[in-house]
């Protein structure tokens, strides 16, 4: 028994880990006025979402799915030459004190890594027998699952892309990448089920 939840654990931690550059905290606003926030859309297909702890949501039924949106002042031209160079003097201090695992860990918080692990293990904890529960905490731990990952980013990255990735996740691109990824996901569904759903009608005629 012990073996087969250790194998749906892993299979499912796996499965969110793939897929960590699209699942992201998120707002549901339905068109029903009301607002689920900071919730993790777990799926999503042409019709419908997938929201951890809440189930599906059919597309016809939400309003948009995103931020907040509200305007930020801007800051002043002078503010922002400072704190560029602030960063360029902490960007160095990291490159020259920093070992190379940590910065590695610090990628992971960047890029939604990690909070994608401890949401997904936040998940599980709430779709097992309570019984259950306490023999996850003591086989998945986020921190420890992380740090089982930064060999295979420590193989295929050198120290100054590490740093180069965690500089991109920060800059406002970057963030854009972030919070955008699943909304434009779900285009790309959509644009696939058109192109297929008339090659099929093409072929019938």
């Amino acid at each position: 028994m012990k073996g087969t939840l250790m194998k749906k654990i892993a299979l499912l931690l796996v499965v969110f880990l793939m897929f960590a550059s699209y699942v992201f905290a998120e707002n549901v606003y339905k068109k029903d006025g009301t607002v689920i926030r900071n919730v993790r859309i777990i799926g999503r297909n042409a019709y419908s979402i997938t929201v951890a702890n809440h189930g599906r949501i059919f597309n016809e039924d939400i309003e948009r799915v995103g931020e907040d949106i509200s305007e930020e002042p801007l800051e002043e031209v002078k503010g922002d030459a400072v704190n560029e160079v602030k960063e360029n003097v902490e960007e160095k201090a990291m490159i020259a004190d920093k070992p190379k695992d940590e910065l590695i860990v610090d990628l992971f918080a960047v890029n939604g890594m990690k909070e994608t692990v401890e949401n997904t293990i936040t998940t599980l904890m709430t779709q097992i027998p309570d019984q259950k529960k306490e023999e996850l905490k003591k086989i998945v731990d986020a921190e420890e699952l992380l740090k089982s990952l930064v060999p295979v980013y420590d193989k295929e990255f050198s120290k100054e892309e590490v740093i180069d990735l965690i500089k991109f996740y920060k800059s406002s691109a970057g963030s854009k990448l972030l919070k955008d990824t699943p909304r434009i996901m779900d285009q790309v569904m959509v644009a696939c089920v058109d192109y297929f759903k008339k090659k099929i009608e093409g072929d019938q005629k």
